[in-house]
């Protein structure tokens, strides 16, 4: 594994880890269709972001090369998330929009800072450990205010 194929692994990685939120956010809607005993959307959603994947990785291989396999799965993935959260939405539930991206974004300052503190260490394992440390401050200190947190690590 020589450096031209960790710059690749590396690439590729920042290509599907821009799907991350949504790969979790298709995990969690489709079992919110299961509970309210609907298999046939997701399932319907899931073929149409397969084909979806398939053009765009037709389509962005060519200019991306391998990162464009990568990201046309995070692409497919948002996608596959849209339809779910659109029809969750309509047929049962109507979720809050604006707290879910309030808190898409904390991830993502939260994430932006731990990875700012941790640059500043050349050995994975501090970096690792850096990173780890500042993300669980950050999202340990607003939860520390509530009421049901403060009596669970009262005991």
């Amino acid at each position: 594994f020589d450096s031209t194929a960790v710059k690749i692994t590396s690439e590729t990685l920042l290509g599907y880890a821009l799907g991350l939120y949504f790969y979790t956010g298709v995990y969690l809607m489709s079992r919110c269709f299961y509970v309210m005993k609907n298999t046939k959307d997701p399932v319907k959603f899931s073929v149409l972001s397969i084909f979806a994947n398939t053009v765009l990785a037709l389509i962005l291989v060519w200019k991306f090369k391998h990162v464009g396999i990568a990201m046309s799965t995070s692409i497919a993935s948002l996608l596959n998330f849209a339809q779910l959260y659109y029809v969750y939405n309509k047929k049962y539930i109507k979720l809050d929009s604006i707290k879910l991206l309030k808190f898409g974004l904390v991830i993502l300052a939260a994430s932006a800072a731990a990875a700012a503190g941790a640059i500043f260490f050349s050995n994975s394992f501090i970096r690792l450990a850096v990173f780890s440390f500042v993300y669980m401050v950050l999202f340990i200190k607003p939860l520390m205010k509530e009421e049901r947190f403060r009596k669970f690590f009262k005991r």
